[in-house]
């Protein structure tokens, strides 16, 4: 929630809906479209940071879904450009 600034009814619906510690990668296009509108820079990085991650390093079989616990790695973004 803190991470992505959603709050904890868009978070629990999202988390349900995909059954556990994972969300859609359609509902993050979404999500990444409307930080865009609103101009939320941090939460638009973020979004679009776990987006690749889910559709490209690790992309499950089913290919629509990525784990939330990715986003750990992008706390801090300006350490981001360090990671190899």
């Amino acid at each position: 929630m803190t991470l992505l600034g959603v709050d904890q009814t868009m978070a629990c619906n999202e988390l349900n809906q995909s059954c556990g510690g994972q969300v859609r990668l359609s509902w993050l296009r979404e999500f990444y479209d409307s930080c865009c509108d609103n101009e939320l820079w941090e939460f638009v990085a973020r979004a679009y940071l776990l987006h690749l991650l889910g559709c490209t390093i690790f992309a499950n079989k089913s290919a629509t879904y990525v784990r939330t616990h990715y986003l750990e790695l992008f706390r801090d973004l300006p350490t981001c450009r360090r990671y190899a």
